[in-house]
């Protein structure tokens, strides 16, 4: 809003992009001088110019720009499938949050190693991993062996490769540990 007007192009005023949140329709005199409403609009506004930015930008330039956040925060994302799997620049901007050290495997798993000081510690450790598991609902493979070393991997079958969710179990493991 420039001096109590509106100054968006035509097109832009008119796009029905959004149609289920009516988002973007004509610009009425009514929310023009109604703050609120037209607040609101803003707002929806600019969430949907970064989210488009953002995703230009990422597919452009790849981990440069980070929407990550704090992975440990987040909640795992039901996956259905349909959605492309992480690209390697995306994977290695991910693998930057994480503090572990954990391997990529053919760009479609993690995978990270944990050592115990005996089996009664390893086997705490995997019920711990699978309380967080059923929480986020994304399950990882857990193998022990060796009587105190858990190994885990991470993948989002649905998708046949890396997703977000991935990472966003493995910061919340490595805070069990």
């Amino acid at each position: 809003m420039l001096f109590g007007k509106v100054s968006l192009p035509k097109e832009i005023r008119e796009a029905r992009l959004c149609q289920s949140f009516m988002v973007f329709g004509p610009i009425s005199a009514r929310e023009v001088h109604t703050p609120s409403l037209l607040s609101r609009r803003q707002g929806l506004w600019r969430w949907f110019c970064y989210t488009l930015l953002s995703s230009i930008l990422s597919s452009m330039y790849g981990s440069i720009v980070s929407t990550m956040g704090n992975l440990a925060t987040k909640k795992c994302v039901p996956c259905e499938g349909g959605v492309p799997p992480l690209q390697e620049k995306q994977i290695q901007g991910y693998l930057g949050e994480l503090k572990g050290d954990w391997k990529v495997l053919e760009e479609k798993k993690i995978q990270r190693q944990f050592k115990f000081k005996d089996f009664k510690a390893a086997l705490a450790f995997i019920n711990k991993v699978g309380e967080i598991a059923e929480k986020e609902n994304h399950h990882p493979d857990i193998r022990l062996f060796g009587y105190n070393k858990v190994e885990i991997e991470l993948s989002t079958h649905a998708i046949g490769g890396l997703s977000e969710n991935d990472f966003i179990l493995a910061a919340k493991i490595e805070q069990v540990q």
